[in-house]
C-alpha cells in the first residue's frame, strides 16, 4: 500500500490530547467523536464507523471534495436521574466527525451501507495513470548578428 502524506492540522492534535486527558479524568467533552477506521480493499477504500443506538436515518453523510463527513445525534433511550447512576460513560448528543479521503478515491461513486450498529462507505478506487515521459528536442542556438 503506498504511503500517503497527511497535512498537518495542529487544532486536531489539540482536540486529540484534550480528547485523551479528559478521558484519562473521565471527563465528556462536546469534542467527543466516534471512532472509525479506513482501510483498502480489493478496488476499495472503505470508512466503518460504529454507531450504537443511532438509527440510519440519523446519519447524514456528505461529500465535499476529497473530505468525508459524518453527523448524527445519539439520543438518550429514558431519562435517569444523576443520583442513579453507578457508572456513567455513554455519551449523547449530536456528533460531527469529518476525515480526508485519499486523492485514489472516486468521490462521485459512493456507497453507504449500515448494518449492526456500523455505518460503512466505500469508494472505488480512481485507475492509477501511469506517467508519460515527454521526449526533449534539442534547438541548436542561433548565431548572433553582428552589425
Amino acid at each position: 500500500m503506498p504511503t500517503e502524506i497527511e497535512r498537518w492540522d495542529p487544532f486536531r492534535e489539540m482536540m486529540s490530547l484534550r480528547n485523551r486527558i479528559d478521558h484519562l479524568f473521565g471527563l465528556a467533552t462536546l469534542y467527543d467523536e466516534p471512532a472509525l477506521d479506513m482501510y483498502e480493499t480489493d478496488g476499495k477504500i472503505k470508512v466503518d464507523m460504529p454507531l450504537p443506538g443511532v438509527k440510519p436515518e440519523e446519519v447524514e453523510l456528505t461529500i465535499t471534495g476529497n473530505t468525508l463527513t459524518i453527523k448524527g445525534e445519539r439520543k438518550v433511550k429514558e431519562e435517569v436521574k444523576k443520583e442513579n447512576y453507578y457508572r456513567h460513560e455513554m455519551h449523547y448528543g449530536a456528533f460531527t466527525r469529518t476525515v480526508t479521503l485519499p486523492e485514489t478515491v472516486d468521490v462521485a461513486k459512493p456507497e453507504a451501507t449500515f448494518e449492526n450498529g456500523v455505518v460503512t462507505v466505500s469508494f472505488p478506487k480512481l485507475k492509477t495513470v501511469e506517467p508519460k515521459r515527454i521526449e526533449i528536442k534539442a534547438i541548436e542556438p542561433k548565431a548572433l548578428e553582428v552589425g
